[in-house]
């Protein structure tokens, strides 16, 4: 609750009552098959002063009564006439709703006491509008039910605007009659004994024996009465369980009652409808355990019309604008939203705006639309350590905007991902992890604002089998028993391992290799990449023998061996090479690239680690004779794929060449790259 500074404080501007029960299992029988008996719960010494017990079929909760809004007087009676003058929903308090893109005529919400038309009126989950009186006293039904038949409206209006600052549409599913434009709430006139009113508890219990006790319906009672201490009162029961099966969806009768001195207001004066208030109580909120719940069942995150200083032990924080008192669940993340947050504690707890007492809730409800930025993380757990396992992340950007950026984080420093910018990426940690990390999404939009998600990351650590293969100068063990590498060159000598169930590569796996040569053998070791191999490099002048297994890990015990021969000599490769520009200014780089292969059996096969010398040829015509210079314009060396690339920059016009000189290991050749002109800047 808030006020205008010139206006009394917020503690003298909130006017209910809540009591709330203890939830219970609820079985699966159809709701005309429930028999409802509920665990008494004795807290009658727990309430402390002021507070009533309530008790409904055996269960028992304390009500904790509250002031009434500025210039209400509980215990004056209310003249027919000044009822007739509250409005229910005041202009202002339209206007702020309308001022968060909630558009509509004042004058419709103000005037009209039109709901919507659903069905037959009458069956499913509805509202009950009820006038209650009791025996003995004036009934003034006929005088004031087009008046609560305006403020049902203005309740179903709270209800609707809140929907639609989510992008969503709730309307009250009241019991409804034919009137106004279509049809309006449908009054009861309900008369009790005399006493009834005098406490929450005798009032159930008489219109309970009136037959007043159906699970689908809210009971919300219009009480003709004043002096008895309440402002508004309603029942929850304290469960926020995720779904259709929260007991506050119609699994037992609920009732509100707002008493005469409180009804209509939401005068314009930055105030809300007490009876919008009371009756979401009945429909679940305000959860005790929402980010901003008091124990109260209330909010302290102002301005919201379920929110302020009940005395639940928490601090009001001003985090809406005070015009938002009109309105449900300020920021909406407590307790009512057409379109949660995703992953937020709204999203994965009792929601009641999923309420199927509202026309668009229930199992089925209609969707909303995010009006802040949300995202949903999502990781494929448990993953196997040493193996990928998938993260994404799906963002709710609100209308209007657009996906900026998606930024991802592993928390373990064993973890590497495949697409770190991406809406999907693999995550891959060590064969040796163990300890539970996690995986953070930094989701941005077109306004510069952020989502951070995070989910854990486990692993299964169960047992599990590698399969190695030995892969030498390209040549897989699999398919070439025995590989052929060239005399005396450094030659890539490589594991592959894998998961032997899934072919899938394994990082992080420590391969051991053997080099036997003759009757001396030496080991090599190195550790598994992302893709699965584990890389080192060795030289041979004469035929070698590798033998390749890999070091054991709880999860990967180590892999059955296997051998690959290698024979030497000298190798004829092919060298091929390309200017990546044909002209330049002088002092401008030019990239010359190329690859250097060979032939085995067939199969054109990489050559790593090879040095390939790069010259420029000018030639010049001077005296009538012609002559060429040629300098070297550096070195290129070959990676693991057999490509090489150099960045030079020529000083004249001429012919590039590259070469692989003769040796040992390598016969002579040579490529041309082609004629690069240079001009002068």
């Amino acid at each position: 609750m808030s006020v205008d500074p010139a206006r009394p404080r917020p503690e003298a501007g909130r006017r209910t009552v809540v009591a709330v029960l203890g939830a219970l299992a609820i079985g699966t029988a159809a709701i005309a098959a429930v028999t409802v008996v509920l665990p008494r719960l004795e807290l009658g010494p727990a309430c402390g002063p002021g507070a009533e017990m309530v008790v409904v079929d055996g269960a028992t909760a304390c009500a904790h009564a509250d002031v009434p809004p500025p210039g209400v007087d509980l215990d004056e009676p209310v003249p027919t006439a000044e009822l007739h003058a509250r409005e229910g929903v005041g202009a202002r308090a339209v206007a702020a709703a309308e001022d968060l893109g909630v558009a509509a005529a004042p004058s419709v919400a103000v005037t009209s006491p039109d709901v919507v038309c659903d069905g037959d009126g009458t069956s499913g989950y509805r509202t009950q509008a009820m006038y209650v009186v009791e025996a003995g006293a004036t009934n003034r039904y006929a005088q004031v039910e087009r008046d609560i038949q305006t403020w049902a409206a203005g309740v179903d209006d709270v209800f609707n605007r809140s929907a639609a600052v989510t992008g969503g549409v709730r309307h009250v599913r009241y019991v409804t009659e034919a009137g106004g434009g279509g049809c309006v709430a449908s009054v009861l006139n309900v008369t009790v004994p005399a006493g009834s009113m005098a406490t929450f508890n005798a009032t159930m219990s008489a219109v309970r024996a009136l037959g007043y006790d159906k699970p689908e319906r809210k009971y919300l009672m219009w009480a003709d009465t004043y002096g008895k201490g309440i402002c508004g009162v309603a029942i929850r029961y304290s469960s926020d369980a995720d779904g259709q099966a929260n007991p506050n969806n119609g699994y037992y009768p609920q009732y509100a009652r707002v008493d005469s001195p409180c009804w209509g207001h939401g005068d314009g004066s930055n105030q809300s409808s007490i009876e919008a208030h009371e009756l979401l109580h009945t429909l679940g909120g305000v959860s005790p355990a929402a980010p901003h719940g008091t124990s109260q069942s209330h909010c302290f995150d102002e301005s919201d019309t379920m929110c302020y200083a009940d005395g639940g032990g928490r601090a009001m924080q001003q985090v809406c604008d005070r015009s938002r008192e009109y309105l449900l669940d300020c920021n909406v993340d407590d307790y009512y939203s057409t379109f949660p947050d995703p992953g937020s504690w709204l999203d994965t707890h009792w929601n009641s705006a999923d309420s199927r007492f509202l026309v668009g809730g229930g199992a089925n409800g209609q969707p909303g639309r995010p009006t802040v930025l949300g995202a949903v993380l999502s990781v494929n757990n448990p993953a196997v350590p040493g193996l990928a396992t998938q993260a994404s992340v799906a963002p709710a950007v609100p209308d209007g905007r657009t996906l900026r950026s998606v930024a991802w984080k592993a928390g373990s420093s064993a973890c590497t991902l495949s697409n770190p910018t991406g809406v999907q990426t693999d995550v891959t940690c060590a064969a040796s992890s163990t300890a539970a990390t996690t995986v953070t999404a930094t989701v941005t939009d077109s306004t510069g604002a952020t989502k951070v998600v995070t989910s854990p990351l486990t692993f299964a650590t169960s047992p599990r089998t590698v399969t190695v293969r030995s892969v030498i100068a390209g040549q897989s063990s699999a398919t070439t028993p025995t590989a052929s590498a060239c005399t005396g060159a450094p030659t890539p000598v490589q594991a592959y391992v894998v998961d032997s169930a899934t072919q899938r590569p394994i990082k992080g796996l420590a391969a051991a290799v053997v080099k036997t040569v003759g009757a001396t053998s030496t080991s090599l070791t190195a550790t598994s990449d992302v893709t699965g191999y584990a890389t080192m490099s060795a030289s041979m002048s004469v035929a070698t023998t590798f033998r390749t297994t890999t070091r054991p890990l709880p999860t990967w015990p180590a892999a059955t061996p296997v051998s690959q021969s290698v024979g030497v000599a000298r190798c004829s490769v092919a060298l091929g090479a390309a200017l990546g520009t044909t002209t330049a200014r002088r002092g401008d780089v030019v990239t010359v690239t190329g690859t250097v292969t060979r032939v085995v059996g067939g199969t054109r096969l990489p050559v790593a680690g090879v040095s390939v010398p790069l010259t420029l040829a000018v030639t010049s015509v001077s005296g009538g004779r012609t002559s060429t210079k040629v300098t070297s314009l550096g070195t290129a060396r070959t990676g693991a794929d057999g490509a090489w690339s150099l960045a030079t920059r020529p000083s004249a016009s001429g012919v590039v060449r590259a070469a692989v000189a003769a040796s040992a290991s390598y016969e002579a050749t040579s490529a041309e790259a082609g004629t690069v002109t240079v001009t002068a800047r």
